[in-house]
């Protein structure tokens, strides 16, 4: 297989785990520039596309497609796998 896309993660949103819940819990907590540099990470990080998207497919000689989708986010480790015949 092949890296044929890359999307959000449903899961993380790209976010390493600190960043979860948002940047502004960190408001008054620690230092400015700190929270500047959390904020610019929480930004970059937002918008990322962490879920590698592998697929592969054959056309079958019973008129079937046959299906194998593998996904995996390089941020958190949630996988997603279907391996399936469509007619």
């Amino acid at each position: 297989m092949s890296a044929d896309d890359w999307l959000n993660c449903p899961v993380c949103q790209g976010l390493p785990e600190k960043l979860r819940g948002g940047y502004e819990k960190f408001y008054g907590k620690v230092d400015a520039k700190e929270y500047e540099r959390l904020k610019a990470e929480y930004k970059d990080k937002s918008v990322s596309n962490p879920v590698r998207v592998d697929y592969e497919y054959g056309l079958n000689p019973d008129l079937t497609i046959s299906i194998d989708l593998y996904a995996i986010c390089g941020v958190c480790g949630a996988e997603w796998h279907y391996k399936g015949v469509v007619r």
